[in-house]
């Protein structure tokens, strides 16, 4: 087994980026460090850093945001792009993708100013009568995690199917009971696919509306898939565990892990 960096070594890492770096590493290795799922991983790390778990999403958030958009940030480190700036040219992205790309290159050569870059997400707002407040934010993060499960799930169909080839298609949206999307094989119908992102709270009652909607979808398709964020592992078992108590096992739930999609993603999707 490769060396690993300790937890201590982790949460003791001052660059927000490289912490962001090293703590994703450590997610994806979890069971080298005797955690299970991620929640409790993270909970050691934030703990270790005095730190709540949720204030480890967004050096995190905005460390994957730099990989992917500017990758030269991303592996020099410096210390003076601070991680409040890059996720304000992430809420200004969501309005004027023109505007971040004329802002950003100011962020990472040091010029532009905290006072700049919220007057630039003032004028964005004002320009496009958009908001990009706590709901638009949520909102558009829900999205753009449905749509890259279900990008995942067209191009690795068989971690529903088990290898079998079969067609996912959209939910009628005028049927009675709703889901997001189809299973079909054949002219057939295989399952019914009900995708769900991150929630603060997943109560017992949540639960039971979960597995009440899934029931009914039943009555059309022979398997309900209920496919969870990672942010719900520690629920899995009291959910699979009331599943079996309303004898509901053709109702499979499976923990998708975006961070394994793109390199291993014959891990991504685990089926219960």
């Amino acid at each position: 087994m490769p060396a690993h960096r300790t937890l201590e070594e982790i949460a003791a890492e001052k660059n927000w980026i490289a912490f962001a770096k090293k703590l994703r590493a450590a997610v994806k290795v979890r069971e080298h460090y005797g955690f299970s799922d991620i929640d409790s991983i993270l909970d050691k790390v934030a703990e270790l850093r005095g730190q709540d778990r949720a204030s480890l999403r967004n050096p995190v958030y905005a460390e994957k945001w730099l990989e992917k958009n500017a990758p030269e940030i991303h592996a020099s480190e410096p210390e003076y792009v601070a991680m409040t700036s890059v996720l304000s040219l992430i809420q200004l992205e969501r309005i004027s993708e023109a505007g971040v790309l004329e802002l950003a290159p100011r962020v990472f050569d040091g010029t532009a100013t905290r006072t700049e870059l919220k007057l630039r997400i003032e004028n964005a707002k004002h320009e496009t009568h958009q908001s990009a407040g706590v709901g638009y934010d949520r909102w558009h993060r829900k999205r753009k995690y449905e749509d890259f499960v279900k990008r995942y799930l067209r191009n690795n169909i068989g971690a529903l199917t088990k290898g079998m080839n079969a067609e996912l298609r959209p939910r009628d949206k005028s049927k009675p009971v709703p889901c997001d999307l189809e299973l079909w094989r054949g002219g057939k119908p295989l399952a019914a696919v009900e995708l769900k992102s991150h929630r603060q709270k997943i109560t017992h009652k949540f639960q039971i509306e979960t597995l009440s909607v899934a029931s009914l979808l039943l009555r059309e398709f022979p398997k309900a898939f209920i496919i969870t964020p990672t942010s719900w592992e520690r629920t899995i078992p009291s959910l699979l565990d009331l599943r079996d108590r309303l004898s509901l096992q053709k109702v499979k739930i499976a923990v998708f892990d975006s961070e394994l999609a793109d390199s291993h993603p014959d891990r991504a999707l685990r089926v219960r």
